[in-house]
């Protein structure tokens, strides 16, 4: 079924790397997956605790300001384009 092919590509994504629910919704809507199911399988998925944009936040930042150097400007620029908006 479509929610199975989509639950399957969300945890190929997810093997690889953790992302954000707005990442991943991209990553998903490029395999022409229809939102609408999209959604649920990502719903799903944060119930689960497989997907937790805070936890993302968390680490990207702490990634990126500490071990790269970046500014906390640019880890907000880069964590909005990636659908986090507030951190």
């Amino acid at each position: 079924s479509s929610k199975t092919l989509i639950k399957n590509s969300a945890f190929n994504y997810l093997s690889r790397r953790i992302h954000s629910r707005g990442e991943l919704y991209q990553k998903l809507k490029k395999k022409d997956y229809e939102g609408e199911l999209i959604n649920e399988i990502l719903n799903e998925l944060e119930e689960k605790k497989f997907l937790d944009d805070e936890y993302f936040a968390n680490r990207f930042a702490e990634e990126k300001l500490f071990r790269k150097k970046w500014g906390i400007e640019k880890v907000r620029s880069h964590l909005f384009v990636k659908g986090i908006n507030r951190i």
